[in-house]
This record gives structure tokens, C-alpha cells and sequence, in this order.
């Protein structure tokens, strides 16, 4: 074959592939390589992770403090890091950290050694602890310090305040220089070359020298600054307001302004005073006050003023839940566990639960003092009480910044018994019949939750008596369900009952037996009722009749006392059929009409289950560290509540064993002391128990795991560290 110009065409020889582009077979050493890659990569991005998780906590320190806000948030950073980031309430804090706050932020660091700062806005603080010395560098803005468990010293610019063991002092850092206040006790005071002594009530500038030397200004004794007032009556609070005059003409007075706004639009209370006190009586709320000279015309703070923050705290008394007055608790081997349940209060941190045997409260023989939590109550479970009658009552606890006294709760009494035997498991009416080839292939017996009892059995029987049962179960929870189809049983009439047995091996007497009908087949299909029927009134109480399917009642767990209706006791009979009138007029009302078609009544929907309780807290890969252990001192779980739901049964188990198990009718339980926990893994679960047992099942367990290093320390109950808790 020729081409066109009349060359021949011949094949050309096969290339090899050169291009470096192209793919090739990789050897031995560029897997290598590309490992080493992947293994830097890695590297890196775990260094990474590891530098930005740890602004949150430092292992190898331990923490000089908390840091908690009661108004918007703060900021802290680490010494040796550039980052900034946003503790939670109750954050440690270390040596040489930043704090900040922003604008309307207020924040509290609380120390271990017993010293309180609290920042003000836009302030910005380091803090050092020594042995035996606190060190705070103000960069700018407003602080207290509350050196009345030991001595502190603030340094700002080149002024030093060292305040004395049991003061308070206020100072303020500006451009201008540094403004001291002592609030209460003594303070030194170093600028320059010059040392100075202030007592209560003495003002101090770096900019100007002693107060004395400069214009008249106001210095405040009280309110404290971010003073917060318990009002335990419910009624205005009267709020006293004092001040020194410094360099005041004879006849100048003091403006006081007091408003719901740091702006001062709202103002809700003023006066001229010419004396050092004034008392104002207030409202629960958030205020705002200032104390100027009233030579300041125009209400504009300038040089001589003052001005602060306060808040009237709604603080009055817990109310009572549980025990009610008058409860009685039974048992017969293990005194039962009592669980107290009283309304929380604003701000308080913790509570102090006291039980005596006089309704004077006098040598108390049970005395826990209990964490806040947070919510609308509040609760702790005991146990140990012998036989005999309690009186018990909640007093508040509140942080030392807090002023006033907080007054115990009512007193309230119950009474614990002690019985020969066990208590007889109280049943509850649930379904008194059922068929073999129904939809629902599980049936709930259910019955109430006794104290002491570690497992129930359940017996189900041909006989009245339930001597030789054809089915014995024994389950933890107040409920059985009894798979019908698994169980193979003939149609007949069945007797069922529960006992209780406790940690000693001891059994209660089993329950009065309750009827169970199985019937053949499948449940008869049911139309609705014509429209124009006439019920006989004879057919109201008919003499006899089959029995028929009651609605099915699910499992709940209670630990309140509910009689069985006494329609559970025997199956109902069935209803009489409605008739059809003549087509003549309509009966006289003493007419009865015999009956022609029969009219079943409407058949019950089938129960559902609950949803799953969602949320859980702490969730999956939570890690227990022996610093939260020593910090907190509780644990809190939580989970979403489940619409529906009337109570929860909580556990805890670890390494196979439960520790605790409980019905809590809130989303949460507190674990006081971590008691119970060893180092590894924990595992807890949640299920809800519906409130209307007619309509809803219980629902799937939710579980989560968390695991737990103590690091060789076991966390001592009651320790504090002398810690405080804030609340948001």
C-alpha cells in the first residue's frame, strides 16, 4: 500500500513508555518514604491537637484556684501560651494566668489559700500565688480583693498595695494612674519613694497623692463592690449605703443615685445627704448606684465619685417535697434509703441536710451537706436511719461574697418502722386477658417498687393458690413482660403474683393472685354502633357473659402508692347489643325494645413505647480525672426529658457489678463523693416509665460509658479545696 506522494506505509516499532508522568510499579523504599510521610503527618496533627485541648487544663500543675462568672463570661490564658479561651464555671486556675472580662462581664476568681478577687469589666489580671503570698498584676480596670483569709498584694504600674490579713480593698488602674479604696481593714500602700498606711475608708491616688492634698471625693465603705444582699422575707430589703467625705466643705453634700440601668435612665431612688449613711429599701433585682459630691452638678461622675454594683437576692427559705409529713417507712432486714427532696434557691451553692429525733433539731443524728445542682429542686438519698420518728429540715449555703443570714426550711417529720417480714408486693390491675394470635406478643404485669427488695419473682399458675407455676421469673425491675406466644400455654384461666426478696435471701409472702384469661385465636373484629340505637336498661347489668380484652397497662415504675381500680379483679362482662326501633314512632321512654344485632364496644389502641431518653451526659469517652474528683466532689448525670414520662429508673454498674440503682421522677441524679467508683470503666443507663400506662410501654435503655483515672488517689468525701461554685 502506497501513500499518497508514493511512499509505502510500513508499521512502525512499538515505544517504550518514558514519560515519568505515567504510573510504575513502586518499590520497597517508596513505601517507606510514604509511610514516614503518613507517620510525620500524624505526628503533627496529634501535637497540634494535643497544644489547642490543652488550653483548658494543665496536668502537670496543679490549679491555684477557680474562676467563676456571674455575668456574661471571662477569658483566660496560660503563661507559655498565646491563646485565649472560655472556661466553663468552676475552671481552674493556675500560676501566672491571665484572666480578662469584657464589657458587662463580671467575674470571681476564688483562690485555695482563701483569697477572692473579683474582676470587674474590661479589667485584665495576672495572677501569682506563692507559699504564703498572692501576687495580682492589674493591667487596667477595676478589682476587689478580699484579703480577709490571708494577705494579697496588687501591683499596677509602679504602685504597690499590699493589703493586710482580713481587708478589702478596691482599686482601679487607668492612664492616669492607680485609685485605691480600703473597703475594710489596713492596706500599704508603695509609689516611688513614697509608703503610705490607709485605714478603712481611705482614698489613695497615684496620680495625685493622698486624697487629702486633692479635690473632695467620696470613698465607699458598702455596699461592697458586686455586693450580693440574701432577702429571706420577701419584702423590700433595706439596703445601707455608707461612705467617707474626703476634703468636703463644711456645707457640701453627698448625690446619691440608685437605677435598674448602668446608664442611669431608670433610676428608682435618690437622695442629698449630709451625713456619711443612707439606708434605701429595695426589691429583689440588679442594681446600679453611684456617690458623688454634689458640687459635681449635672449628676455627672467625675474625679470625686464613686460608683458599684449590687443585687438583692430572692432567698428565701427551701420548701419541703420529700418525705411528706407524716410519711412511714417500712422494713424488715435493711433500713430503707430516704430520699429528701426540697425547691432549690437562687444562688445558693450548697445545702445542709440535718434529721434529729426532736423537733428542736438538737444533736442531729444525719447531717450532709449536698452540692447544688442546678434546677428547680433539689434532692439527696440516705440511708442508715433505725426505727423511730425524724424530724428534718434544709438551710441554704452561700458563698462568702453573699451577705445576710439564710434561713432554714420548716421542719418537717417522718416515721420508719421495722416489721417482721417483708412487705407484701402491692400489684397493680394491668391486662386481664389475652390472645394467642393478638398483635402484641408481650403482656406487662406490673406492681409497686418495695424498698429493700434486691429481685422480685413472678409466678404464673393455673392454680388460685399459684402452687405449681407454669412460668417463674425473677427479675430487678417492678414489671414482667411475659412473652404469651414464647410461652407455649393453653387457652384457660390463669393466677398471677410477685414476691420480694432482699439482700439477706429473705422472700415476702407472695401477693394476692390476679386473673389472667387466654383466650384461642385472635381478638374478635368490632364495628362502631348505628347511630339511632336504643340501650334496654335491663342490658346495663347483664347476669353473665364471656369475658373480654381490658386495655393493655404497661409497666411504670412509682414510688408512689396507687390502688388498683376494682375492675382489674374480674374480666368485665360484655356489653349488651343496641337494638333497632320499629319504623313507627319512637318509644316512650318506659318502652324497652328487644335487642337484634350486637354492638362490641370499640377496641383500645395497641401501647406504644416511650422514646428513648437522648443526651446523655457525661456522654461517651468522658474521662474522670482525679482533679475534677477533688474539685467538684459529685458527679451529675442528665438526659433529655421524654414527653410522657413519669419517672426514670437510673444505674451504674462497673466491672459487672450494680452500685446503684434508683427511680428519680427528674432528667438528672447527683452522685455525691463519686461513692461507688474505682478506676476504669463505668457504665450507666436510663429508661423512661410512662406516666399513662394505658397508652405507652416503657422505653429502650439508654446506656453510655465513661471511664475513670484516679492515678493511685482515691478522692476523699467532703473535700472542697476550698473551692467555690458559681452559677451562670
Amino acid at each position: 500500500m502506497r501513500s499518497k506522494t508514493g511512499e509505502s506505509k510500513r508499521p512502525r516499532p512499538e515505544q517504550k513508555n518514558t514519560s515519568p508522568l505515567l504510573p510504575k510499579i513502586l518499590g520497597p523504599a517508596d513505601f517507606v518514604y510514604i509511610g514516614f510521610c503518613i507517620a510525620a503527618l500524624l505526628g503533627v496533627s496529634f501535637l497540634f491537637w494535643n497544644d489547642l485541648n490543652q488550653t483548658l487544663t494543665r496536668l502537670s500543675e496543679q490549679p491555684v484556684g477557680i474562676v467563676t462568672y456571674k455575668y456574661r463570661a471571662a477569658q483566660r490564658r496560660f503563661v507559655d501560651r498565646v491563646l485565649w479561651d472560655r472556661p466553663k464555671q468552676g475552671s481552674p486556675v493556675y500560676n501566672g494566668d491571665y484572666i480578662r472580662t469584657a464589657e458587662l462581664s463580671q467575674t470571681t476568681v476564688t483562690m485555695n489559700a482563701g483569697g477572692i478577687i473579683t474582676l470587674e469589666e474590661n479589667t485584665l489580671v495576672q495572677i501569682w500565688s506563692e507559699i504564703g503570698k498572692l501576687w495580682i498584676d492589674l493591667a487596667g480596670g477595676t478589682l476587689s480583693a478580699d484579703a480577709r483569709s490571708g494577705a494579697l498584694s496588687i501591683k499596677s504600674g509602679g504602685t504597690v498595695v499590699e493589703a493586710d490579713s482580713g481587708s478589702m480593698v478596691q482599686t482601679a488602674a487607668s492612664a492616669e494612674g492607680l485609685d485605691v479604696i480600703v473597703l475594710e481593714g489596713t492596706a500599704q500602700i508603695q509609689d516611688k519613694n513614697e509608703r503610705i498606711t490607709a485605714g478603712a475608708g481611705e482614698f489613695y491616688s497615684s496620680n495625685s497623692g493622698d486624697a487629702s492634698r486633692g479635690t473632695a471625693r467620696v470613698a465607699a465603705l458598702s455596699p461592697r463592690p458586686a455586693a450580693k444582699f440574701l432577702n429571706t422575707t420577701g419584702d423590700p430589703l433595706s439596703i445601707t449605703f455608707r461612705w467617707n467625705r474626703i476634703g468636703f466643705a463644711s456645707q457640701e453634700t453627698v448625690t446619691l443615685d440608685i437605677a435598674e440601668d448602668r446608664n442611669f435612665t431608670r433610676i428608682v431612688a435618690g437622695m442629698e445627704s449630709s451625713s456619711d449613711e443612707a439606708r434605701v429599701p429595695l426589691a429583689d433585682g440588679m442594681y446600679y448606684w453611684r456617690a458623688y459630691p454634689s458640687s459635681e452638678a449635672g449628676g455627672k461622675i467625675r474625679q470625686g465619685g464613686v460608683s458599684g454594683r449590687f443585687a438583692v437576692i430572692h432567698a428565701l427559705p427551701p420548701r419541703l417535697a420529700e418525705p411528706q409529713p407524716g410519711a412511714v417507712y417500712r422494713f424488715a432486714a435493711s433500713s430503707p434509703g430516704i430520699r429528701f427532696l426540697w425547691t432549690a434557691c437562687e444562688g445558693a451553692m450548697a445545702y445542709l441536710v440535718e434529721a434529729a429525733d426532736n423537733p428542736g433539731m438538737a444533736d442531729a443524728v444525719f447531717r450532709s451537706q449536698v452540692q447544688a445542682v442546678g434546677g428547680e429542686t433539689e434532692s439527696v438519698v440516705h440511708s442508715g436511719l433505725e426505727a423511730g420518728t425524724y424530724y428534718w429540715r434544709v438551710t441554704p449555703v452561700y458563698a462568702r461574697d453573699y451577705e445576710g443570714t439564710p434561713i432554714a426550711s420548716a421542719v418537717s417529720n417522718f416515721r420508719i418502722e421495722k416489721t417482721a417480714a417483708l412487705s407484701v408486693p402491692e400489684t397493680r390491675a394491668g391486662q386481664g386477658a389475652v390472645y394467642l394470635d393478638g398483635r402484641s406478643e408481650k403482656t406487662y404485669f406490673t406492681w409497686e417498687q418495695e424498698d429493700e427488695a434486691v429481685s422480685y419473682t413472678f409466678l404464673l399458675s393455673q392454680q388460685e393458690d399459684l402452687s405449681r407455676p407454669v412460668v417463674r421469673e425473677t427479675v430487678r425491675d417492678n414489671y414482667y413482660a411475659f412473652d404469651i406466644k414464647a410461652a407455649d400455654l393453653d387457652s384457660g384461666q390463669y393466677y398471677w403474683g410477685v414476691y420480694q426478696t432482699d439482700i439477706a435471701g429473705n422472700s415476702s409472702v407472695t401477693s394476692e393472685a390476679r386473673v389472667l384469661v387466654v383466650h384461642a385465636g385472635a381478638p374478635p373484629e368490632r364495628s362502631p354502633a348505628p347511630a339511632a340505637a336504643v340501650i334496654p336498661a335491663a342490658a346495663e347489668k347483664p347476669a353473665a357473659a364471656e369475658p373480654e380484652v381490658l386495655p393493655t397497662r404497661p409497666a411504670a415504675v412509682t414510688v408512689q402508692p396507687a390502688a388498683p381500680p376494682a375492675a382489674a379483679e374480674k374480666p368485665p362482662a360484655r356489653p349488651s347489643a343496641p337494638v333497632t326501633p320499629p319504623p313507627a314512632a319512637p318509644p316512650a321512654p318506659s318502652e324497652t325494645v328487644p335487642a337484634t344485632a350486637a354492638q362490641p364496644a370499640a377496641k383500645p389502641p395497641e401501647p406504644v413505647k416511650l422514646p428513648r431518653p437522648g443526651s446523655l451526659r457525661p456522654a461517651a469517652g468522658y474521662v474522670l480525672t482525679e482533679e475534677i474528683i477533688i474539685r467538684d466532689n459529685r458527679m451529675v448525670f442528665s438526659w433529655e426529658p421524654v414527653s410522657g414520662a413519669a419517672s426514670y429508673i437510673f444505674s451504674i454498674s462497673q466491672g459487672g457489678q450494680e452500685i446503684i440503682r434508683q427511680t428519680v421522677q427528674s432528667a438528672s441524679f447527683t452522685l455525691p463523693g463519686f461513692r461507688g467508683l474505682d478506676e476504669g470503666t463505668v457504665t450507666w443507663r436510663v429508661q423512661a416509665i410512662p406516666a399513662d400506662q394505658n397508652r405507652f410501654l416503657p422505653s429502650d435503655v439508654s446506656e453510655s460509658r465513661f471511664t475513670v483515672e484516679l492515678d493511685d488517689v482515691q478522692a476523699a468525701e467532703g473535700v472542697q479545696g476550698g473551692l467555690m461554685f458559681g452559677k451562670e
